[in-house]
Order: structure tokens, then sequence, then C-alpha cells
């Protein structure tokens, strides 16, 4: 026992500091199952992966074994797309009945990464030497790894044991044929484990899967070609089943349209500490997104590294007797390490040079779009290629000790504010919001939904989590989560359905809705009618079905809120005939859009802007929906709504408030027998109306336009043309488009049909995309760069259509246009 403990001090002293480094970086506390506060307090994708773990936990079984039926409901997603670890969750969600409420094992997983990441140092620094001294030092630089503790905001893609354990498995030495199928068995797990932990990790394993059979056939001569190949074969299907058995793949859409190059990897990374060094400062990016791309090396690495290299070119013979195994090393590593750069050079800020590329590699690279990560390999090749050349060295022992422990304690000193910068609290979570009150709320119900249904920060910053975590309490599903990938087409399904079904005078008794003051206005068919009730709690309103009968505990200030919704934020709005002396009605005193109506034999809904053009200022205007019945003018009340893009328009801010939106209980017949328009009334009480085509009334789809194509745009864009859907008669176009450079709230939106001989413009309304922001979170407004526009095909002739989006700049008025690379058949 104290032989074979002897013999593996240098692991038994790995994981010791391991567990301590742990410690350091976040508290052994988090890696307890009940320490939950922490996860959910970090207002970012900790929470989410917590989420995703707790509703798969008691969501139903199913085939695929991952599948989430209760979150991102009606949608479902999957443990898989959620990064909450399938190799834990699936076992963890078998003992669900027998743990308790609170549990969590992402502290626990960073830890087990940790203590791995060590394991496999010590095994392929065994390569090197057998001085237990120098093996821990090696242990102890890859155990502070800057990329490590800076991804643990992805717990997930901490798990770089399987980097360097696929690299110690190809670099060992291989004497007998048995070794070698031992060695490949032992890669193949390698690579499966990975499938269960995370699809980018996975990517760069796959490499191995294919070099190490190569190895063993070039190099150490052992297996043939062709068990070399059905080796990989072989690994492939296994891996593919088993992603197939979680519903990691079948499941989802994979890719990103233009995603790749978006988070490329900056040439200052290596010595860029982002802010945290104690030496060097921190650098500019290009993006803020090549965030990813993070690897900094560490001022005591760059030290070693430059020792390494002198002792490397002195001593050039190691790469002539290593020449074969390093090449079939860059097999894997040239091309791994290409892509991760991707075909987007900068440095700093500077944008250096975009590299055209095939069509197909800018597709594949759609699914892997943070390919900067994929930079791990060369890191590691750089960091422990420096630590086992100078190992290696022929140089006392005692002072390659001396130098890697003073080289240690920079390495240590330089990253120190990385290590212990995060101040984590523990134990229950302490919910923002009142448990108490919501509980008695979700538990009348099945269904939890947020309106907008998908956002992620209705009223505060990612606020879907607090309630997310009270739906689970309750067993009950939610809309709003965090997945890897989504699905827009069925987001917009599910939001038209809720919008017919509301907008018909019914709700559902089973679903609780909850929404901020902006959006409350989508209920007030139903509350009007009487068939939902209104409540007001914690700056939240609450909607719900009559049916459903159950006591809540209010507070004075949230019971006069509620009182509030309908006596003055829903209020029944009918028209009113008015008397009124003038009235100008020249059609150019007013400017309006009318981005939304919807009209049936019940209520009209309407919402959009409208100003008069002759005032300076719009503040104390009141808006009207009014129709003139010889002579009569009949009003109906709207609501108005500051609209800053407004203001811009006119490049005035005392115009911006100029939105309006309004619910009018009305038959149908008066918007087709009256000329119905927009009335309004000045701060000096003078009319003005302009008379709205009716063709708004039942809009299905744009009038198109014959125009010339502007200018392509210089700007630069993110974008991604999501949905081309074909009806009867109508084609839809959904998506999205912004950039970092501007405001994407000042850009309008139009999409362009051309074919070989006329353009055709086909304008579009504005939709929400809260997921494009908490995307790109270097988007100014980004949340307003979706889109969704529709012409009739009886408008266009027939042919096969480009498609192109308009960009019109609200402020310069600059028209330009760019090719989303899409085309459709009329």
């Amino acid at each position: 026992m104290l032989t074979k403990l002897k013999n593996n001090i240098d692991i038994f002293l790995s994981t010791i500091f391991a567990i301590l480094l742990y410690h350091l970086h976040y508290g052994i506390g988090t890696a307890i199952f009940t320490n939950i506060n922490w996860l959910l307090k970090a207002r970012h994708d900790w929470g989410a992966h917590y989420l995703g773990f707790s509703f798969y936990r008691i969501s139903d079984w199913s085939f695929p074994l991952g599948n989430i039926n209760k979150w991102y409901y009606p949608i479902g997603t999957n443990v898989g797309l959620t990064d909450s670890i399938p190799l834990f969750a699936i076992p963890f969600k078998v003992l669900s009945p027998i743990l308790p409420q609170d549990f969590q094992y992402i502290g626990l997983f960073i830890l087990v990464s940790y203590i791995l990441n060590g394991y496999f140092t010590v095994k392929f620094a065994r390569l090197f030497t057998t001085n237990k001294l120098l093996i821990l030092f090696a242990t102890l630089f890859v155990l502070i790894s800057p990329i490590v503790i800076y991804r643990a905001i992805h717990p997930s893609l901490c798990a770089h044991w399987l980097i360097i354990g696929s690299m110690y498995l190809y670099f060992k030495p291989v004497n007998n044929e048995k070794v070698a199928y031992n060695t490949l068995k032992k890669q193949l797990v390698l690579l499966l484990l990975s499938g269960l932990i995370h699809p980018y990790i996975t990517f760069m394993i796959i490499g191995f899967t294919a070099i190490t059979p190569l190895k063993l056939y070039l190099y150490d001569k052992l297996i043939s070609i062709k068990k070399s190949i059905i080796y990989i074969i072989i690994s492939m299907i296994s891996l593919i089943l088993i992603w197939a058995i979680i519903g990691v793949i079948f499941n989802s859409t994979m890719s990103v349209n233009t995603g790749y190059g978006l988070y490329s990897w900056n040439f200052n990374s290596f010595i860029n500490p982002d802010g945290f060094s104690a030496f060097l400062p921190q650098l500019d990016k290009y993006s803020d997104r090549q965030y990813e791309g993070y690897s900094y090396l560490g001022v005591g690495m760059m030290s070693l590294i430059l020792i390494s290299t002198i002792i490397l070119f002195t001593n050039y013979k190691w790469i002539k007797k290593y020449k074969t195994l390093i090449l079939i090393f860059s097999v894997w590593l040239i091309p791994l390490t290409l892509f991760g750069i991707t075909n987007v050079i900068t440095y700093n800020n500077k944008l250096l040079y975009t590299i055209p590329i095939p069509k197909i590699i800018e597709e594949f690279g759609g699914i892997f779009r943070a390919s900067s990560r994929f930079i791990w390999l060369l890191y590691y090749t750089i960091f422990l290629g420096a630590l086992f050349i100078f190992i290696k060295a022929k140089i006392n022992s005692t002072i390659k000790i001396i130098v890697l422990g003073l080289i240690f304690s920079l390495q240590f000193y330089d990253i120190k504010f990385l290590q212990t910068y995060r101040k984590l609290e523990l134990g229950k979570y302490d919910n923002p919001l009142n448990e108490k009150t919501w509980n008695s709320i979700f538990s009348q119900f099945d269904h939890v939904s947020f309106y907008p249904l998908y956002t992620w920060d209705l009223v505060n910053h990612y606020d879907y989590q607090d309630f997310g975590y009270i739906a689970y309490q309750n067993n009950t599903t939610f809309t709003s989560a965090y997945a890897a990938r989504t699905n827009f087409e069925k987001e917009q399904d599910a939001t038209k359905n809720l919008l017919a079904k509301i907008n018909n005078d019914e709700i559902d008794e089973n679903t609780v809705y909850i929404t901020n003051k902006e959006n409350l206005s989508a209920f007030s068919i139903v509350i009007l009618t009487g068939k939902a009730k209104a409540l007001y709690i914690d700056k939240y309103y609450v909607v719900y079905s009559s049916k459903k009968n159950f006591p809540v505990e209010l507070s004075t200030e949230n019971k006069a809120m509620t009182n509030l919704i309908t006596t003055t934020l829903i209020k029944p709005n009918t028209f009113k005939k008015r008397n009124i002396s003038s009235v100008n009605t020249n059609p150019d005193a007013i400017k309006y859009n009318i981005e939304f109506s919807l009209v049936n034999d019940k209520y009209a809904m309407f919402k959009g802007w409208a100003s008069t053009t002759n005032t300076n200022t719009n503040k104390q205007d009141s808006i009207f929906i009014a129709y003139n019945d010889n002579g009569q003018y009949h009003f109906a009340s709207t609501e108005k709504i500051v609209r800053d893009d407004i203001g811009n328009v006119f490049k005035n801010k005392a115009k911006s408030y100029a939105g309006f939106t309004t619910t009018i209980i009305a038959n149908e017949n008066i918007f087709k027998d009256y000329p119905v328009g927009i009335l309004i009334k000045d701060e000096n009480s003078n009319y003005y109306f302009q008379t709205i085509d009716k063709s708004i009334f039942n809009l299905n789809y744009s009038k198109v336009k014959k125009i010339q194509l502007p200018t392509i745009t210089n700007e630069v864009y993110d974008l991604n043309l999501e949905k081309i859907n074909k009806l009867e008669e109508i084609v839809e176009f959904f998506g999205w488009i912004g950039s970092s450079k501007i405001d994407n709230q000042k850009i309008e939106k139009s999409i362009i049909i051309s074919n070989k001989k006329d353009n055709f413009l086909v304008y579009t309304e504005q939709v929400e995309r809260p997921d494009v922001q908490s995307a790109y979170k270097n988007f100014k407004n980004g949340k307003n760069t979706g889109f969704i526009g529709k012409v009739n095909f009886n408008e266009i002739p027939k042919g096969d259509f480009k498609i192109y989006i308009q960009l019109k700049n609200l402020d310069t008025k600059q028209v330009s246009y760019i090719d989303t690379g899409k085309t459709f058949a009329n």
C-alpha cells in the first residue's frame, strides 16, 4: 500500500492541489449539491445550466433520453443543448426521486475536471521525467491555466482533461500490438465521454480519433491501415449513436447563418490578459465576441516559452528525431487552428483581412460559430511543449526545480486577480421575487408563460431565471429558456397561436401569463371582456383565466397598482361622438405609420405612431382613432408611448411622444363603411385628421414597390434570414440583421427581391429579438434587429429571385443593401 502511494505520490499531490486551487478559485462550498445561490445569483449561463437540469429532472422520460419537455415550452429542448452536461444529468435524473429539490452538480463537475486536468498532466509528464517535483510543477501550471479559470462561465468547457488525455495517448510510446489496441480503446472512451459533455470539446477530440491510429500505423507500425480505418468508422458510429440516443443531433437547427467568423481569434490573444494580469495591460479586441478566443499564456509561461525555444533550437536533433510524430500530430493541429482563427484576420482592434472561403466551410463553421475555442489545442501544444522541453533538457534537476518554482511563482502572481475575483454566495437561492406570493399563484397552474413568450429579460436582467426557478419548484412548464440552439420559426408560431387565441377572446385556463407594462395591452380583449383577471405583483403583471379562483396576498402597493389596470391602463374604449368646429384635413399635416392592426367583428387593435408636421413638439398632443360620419367625428382614445426612434426620424427629441397603442370595442362594419383615420389634438386644441388606407385593416401582405437597387453597404452586419415560408398565395420572410457599430433602432429594414430584370421592395414589420440581444451583447438596441415581411405572389412576376435586405439609416437617410445569400422561386 505504501509502495503504491509512493509510486503515485505525484497523482496524490496533484489531486490535493487541484482541490485547494478549486477552493481558491470558487470556494469548496460550490461543490456541495444543495448550494445553488452562486449559480442563480451570477445572472448568466450558470443559472441556465442549473435550470436546464432542474427542468430535465421534472420532465417525463422520453426518447431521445435527453429531451426536456417542460422548459422552452411548448417547443421543448434537450439537456445537451442547455450545457447541463448529459454525463452527469442523465444518472442524476435517475436518482432524482431521492435527491433534494435544490440540487446541483455544476460545482462537482468543475472540481472533477480540475482533478482530471491534473491527473492527465501527471500521466503526460511521466513520459518525460521521473522526478516527482518536476511533474508536480508541470501539473500546477496546468491547474492554474488561465483558459480553464476564464472558461468556468461554461463549466462543461472546463473539461480540458479530454484534450490533455488525448495528447498523452497520442505521444505515449507503444511497443506492441496489445498496448496499441489498449490505447485506441482509451481514446474511444475519451471521445464518447466528450460526446456526453460538450460538442465543442468533442470536435477537438475527433481529430485524435483519426491521428492516433494513423500514428500507430505510420510511426509505430503496429496496426494496419485497414484496421485504422475500421477503428475510425466504429468510433464515429458510436459517437453518432450516443448523440442520437441523447437527442443532441436530429433535434435542432444546428447552424446559424453567417455565424462563422463572428467569434474569430485575435492575433493578440496569447498576450492579451483581458484585464487579468498584474503586469500586462488589457489590449483591444476587434469585436467583443472575441472573448471566446481568450488564450492568455501568462507572464510566467511566456518566460518559460522563451527559455524552451532557446533549448529547442540548440538541440534541434529533437525535432529531427520526432519529425514523423510531429508531422502526424500537425495533420490535426494545423487545420483545427486555422478553423479556430477563421477567415477574419484581426489584431487588436484592426481588421487586417477577410479571406474568401468556400460556402461549404462557411456553412459548416455556422455549426461551430464560437470557433476561436478551437485554438485550445495549439494553446496546450505550446503550453505543455514549453514545460516538457524544459523538463527534458540536459540541465541539473535542482536547477530545473528552482527555475520552474520561480517561473510558477511569477505565473501565479501575474494571474492572481483571475484566480480570486469571483466572490460567490452559497446556500439557498435568495430570489428577488416574493416566492410565497408567486408560489401561491404558480401552484394553481400547469403552465407558466412570459409574454413576449421567449424573452429572457422581462423587467430585470435575466429575470427568466427567477421565474424559472419558481416554476421548477411547482413542477410547471415554462416558456423562456436558454438553449444553445433555438427554433425561431416555432417561437413565431407559438406567439401567433397565443395572440390568435387571446384576440379571439379566449385564454387558456391552465396557463398563467407574466408580462410587463409595455406588453400588457396584448391581453386587453380578455381583460375587458372579463375572460381574464390581471394582478400587479413585484413590477410584473399577471394575467390568468377568470375561471381560476384562489386567494393571493397583495401588498398595499400591489393592490393599488392592480386597481389601476382596468381603470387606467386597460379601460373600456369605444368610439364616442364629439363636436369639433374645425379640423385640418390636409394630407400633409400628419405623418403616421400603423405598425400593427387587427380588426374583427368584436374589436380593433392598432399600434404605431403619428405626429403633426407643423409643430416642434408633440408632448402634449392627444392621439385618437376616429371616423367621420357626415361631418360628425367619433373618437376612440389611445395610450401614448414614447418613441425615441421617431424623435430620431424628425431629428427632434421633442417629437418622441408619437407612439400609440389602443384596443377599441367596435364592430368591423365601422371600418368598412366609414373613413377611419388618425385624429390628433395638439396642445392648442387644434385638430388634425388623416384617413387611413382601408387596406391596412386587413393587411395580409405588403404591397411591393419597384425600385432601383441601392449601393451595397460597406458596414459590417451580422444577419440571419431564418425562414422563407411559402403559403398558398403569400411568401413570408423571417430573420434579423444587426451591427455592433451602429444603433440598431435607427436602421429601417426592408426586403428586396431581385430577378435579372427588376428589383422589388417589400416593407417589413419590426420583431423584437431579445435572443439576438442576449447573443450579441455589444449590439446597441439589439432587440430591434428582427423583421417579418410578406408579399403576395400575384404582386411579382414568375421566376427566380435573389433576396437582399435594404438598410436605411434614419439619421443620415443613407440607403444601402446587403446580400443574404438566399433565393426563392415564384
